[in-house]
């Protein structure tokens, strides 16, 4: 399905965090040897779910700092699909002029250990998550106010598989790294996160295997709206890959070749995808529209797309010659230059119309 998350996460987890934190700081005002321990069964809020929550902050007396364990059973994000199993938190809890800092080990179920650190101060709560070379900053203090950032440093591309199962359940993804940087608007009635995105070699397919890819690498701007409709935008350079769908093989150079489109989920299976451009030199330059429904196998209902190649050999060879060997002609060869339009629309009982001009 396509995710509805609600607005104001990082909001309402810098409200959870700082309750509980708040009654942790209060521990070394006490004269004596401290422990506060806070259970519960379940928190449930617009944007964090948790089960089997345990707190535990023991302050030694007259120290200037303490402990604090934290235990729970799940942990899951509103609508996104990211949850956590069996996640246990083991931090040194400093107070600290008007906020608090903690910073320490954390491990969940099928996750290696990690480091975690939140701090919180009067202008908000920054967060870093770190595990081998990945990290993940949120900071909701940046030097514009009223904006969140978020910056990603090589990060496995398997650790966002729980949020492209929320899209597109058949994928997977296997391997590759991302880079990103995104500002988030913390008083939008919808999430909107703008910024950029550098994935490096990665590689997916789906259960079936008609759909594949690997070594795909992508630099330039990224854009997703969580609203009533779910939006994504990309405007960049693909930087190499190979491609699969169904019997089409297609390996792309390493030069760069411009790519943008914006998909919009307007129900929880179809996706409407405009505003599609693909510039690979003079070999390819496409543009259209399609509508793509996830439920089956990413399968085109309504593809209009205008083509123009002014190198047809280069062409044949990199975009259609293992469709033409699947079809019976691989020696099929084409030479010059070439434009062409067509439209391809597959109706309900599963008909397929299609109007090619040329």
């Amino acid at each position: 399905m396509v995710p509805r998350p609600r607005p104001h996460y990082a909001a309402s987890m810098h409200y959870w965090i700082h309750f509980l934190l708040v009654h942790a700081l209060l521990l070394p005002t006490l004269a004596v040897a401290s422990v506060l321990q806070v259970a519960a069964e379940r928190i449930d809020s617009t944007s964090v779910e948790a089960t089997q929550v345990n707190l535990r902050v023991d302050w030694p007396e007259a120290a200037g700092r303490g402990e604090l364990v934290l235990n729970a059973q799940t942990l899951r994000f509103g609508d996104t699909g990211l949850a956590f199993q069996a996640l246990r938190w083991r931090c040194e809890l400093v107070h600290l002029d008007g906020g608090w800092r903690c910073e320490g080990s954390i491990d969940a179920a099928g996750m290696r250990q990690g480091r975690l650190l939140l701090s919180s101060a009067a202008d908000g709560t920054r967060g870093e998550l770190s595990n081998g070379a990945a990290r993940l900053v949120v900071d909701t203090r940046p030097t514009q106010p009223g904006l969140t950032l978020v910056q990603i440093t090589q990060l496995p591309v398997d650790w966002l598989q729980p949020l492209l199962a929320t899209v597109w359940p058949e994928a997977t993804l296997n391997e590759g790294k991302i880079d990103a940087r995104f500002e988030i608007p913390l008083d939008a009635d919808s999430i909107r996160a703008v910024g950029s995105l550098d994935a490096q070699k990665v590689s997916l397919d789906t259960a079936d295997g008609r759909i594949a890819a690997a070594g795909l690498s992508y630099q330039g701007a990224l854009r997703v709206d969580f609203g009533t409709a779910v939006e994504v935008a990309l405007d960049g350079q693909l930087l190499g890959a190979e491609l699969l769908a169904g019997s089409t093989y297609i390996e792309l150079p390493q030069s760069p070749i411009d790519i943008a489109f914006n998909a919009k989920g307007e129900t929880t299976d179809v996706w409407t995808i405009s505003g599609v451009r693909w510039r690979d030199g003079q070999v390819l330059h496409a543009q259209g529209e399609a509508t793509l429904d996830v439920s089956k196998s990413a399968r085109l209902d309504r593809l209009h797309l205008t083509v123009e190649s002014a190198q047809l050999a280069d062409f044949s060879t990199r975009y259609v010659q293992s469709a033409l060997a699947s079809a019976g002609l691989p020696a099929a060869s084409a030479a010059g230059s070439a434009s062409l339009a067509f439209d391809i629309d597959i109706g309900d009982a599963g008909k397929t119309a299609v109007n090619l001009m040329l």
